[in-house]
């Protein structure tokens, strides 16, 4: 037999082959995490899909309430057109009513 190897030789070789070991580890549970997430993404998947689609009717809700709103106050606006030429139709016939009752008696 030959000389046995220096202590520290078989201290660095020991430290590499853990080292070695860690990242073998750590390269399988990122493959593993990875693995978990893909999954996680093609289960999620039809929930994303029924999301997006509860956001679009939810943004065409909204838009048709703003025109909704918008047809509210322009028949508002009609109502009070209306009933302002209404006032101003009595005024001119009292006006005018008045204009002929004073050429009657000139």
């Amino acid at each position: 037999m030959g000389p046995s190897p220096p202590l520290r030789f078989v201290r660095r070789s020991f430290f590499s082959l853990l080292v070695v070991l860690v990242l073998l580890q750590l390269f399988v549970f990122a493959d593993w995490v990875d693995d978990v997430i893909e999954i996680v993404n093609q289960k999620m998947a039809p929930w994303h899909a029924l999301l997006e689609k509860y956001e679009r009717a939810l943004a065409t809700m909204e838009s048709e309430e703003r025109e909704l709103s918008r047809i509210k106050q322009l028949q508002i606006i009609e109502k009070k057109i209306e009933m302002h030429q209404k006032k101003l139709k009595k005024l001119m016939l009292k006006v005018v009513g008045n204009a002929t009752f004073e050429c009657k008696f000139r």
